[in-house]
Formats: C-alpha cells, structure tokens, sequence
C-alpha cells in the first residue's frame, strides 16, 4: 500500500515507521526490471540509485537530522515478505493453474529465474500442484 500511495502519508512520530519506510524503501529499489539484466558494479550503482531516487528515502532527507533507529532487521522483513509471496504461489493451487495455463509466458517471467532453466519452472509448478492434490497436471 505505501509503495503505491503517491498523496503525502500522514503520521505522527517518524521514529514509530521508520522500519516500515526503509522496508518499503528497499523493496521499491528492488522491483526494477533492469537491475536484474545487470551485474557486478553496475548493479550495485542501480540498486544504490534506485535507493537514493525512492520517494521514500526523500522523507529521511526531510529528517536527516534525526537520529532514527530501525526496530527490526530489514533483511528479516525482505526475506519474511519474500517468504510469503513464495507460500502463496507455492500453497494455492488455482495461482499454479493460472501461471501453468500459459507456459510460454511462464517460462520468461523474470521472478522465478532464480528457480533454473526455464523447463526447470515449469516442472517446478507442475510438482508442486500434483503435491497439492490436483491430477490435472
């Protein structure tokens, strides 16, 4: 939701979000499509950018002079939040059925690269609907 809103967000102490604004900041720095296409220096300069071009790392310019303390450990929060996405495609057999209706188009989502080869995902979906049950794999 944070990531989407493009009004100011009210709130009344900053130190109370900041974990939720780096969160969100560090996740905004990560969907771009053509840091993945990039290694070594030249990815790290993008995601860099990408953190330091985020309207939400505008908001700890605003409070730079503030001595803000993150709560949690946002390497946590980035792989709980990845874990759950993963859960849901992994657990819910009618997303497998969406994504495995078009093979084609699932063998070059980007997302799921870090499965194998693209025969490799769609074997890897295919397993993980027999294993929920469904026989019409």
């Amino acid at each position: 939701i944070l990531s989407q809103t493009h009004e100011i967000i009210g709130y009344n102490d900053i130190s109370k979000v900041v974990d939720t604004f780096t969160f969100v900041n560090l996740l905004n720095s990560l969907s771009d499509r053509k840091l993945y296409r990039l290694s070594g220096l030249e990815a790290l300069d993008r995601w860099i950018d990408n953190i330091l071009n985020d309207k939400f790392h505008y908001i700890f310019r605003y409070y730079k002079d503030l001595e803000l303390t993150q709560k949690e450990d946002i390497g946590e929060l980035i792989d709980k939040s990845a874990d759950l996405k993963w859960r849901d495609i992994r657990k819910n057999k009618y997303v497998l059925k969406y994504l495995l209706s078009n093979q084609e188009k699932l063998r070059t989502i980007d997302n799921f690269k870090f499965i194998g080869s693209p025969d490799q995902v769609v074997n890897c979906f295919k397993t993980m609907l027999k294993e929920l049950g469904d026989s019409d794999v």
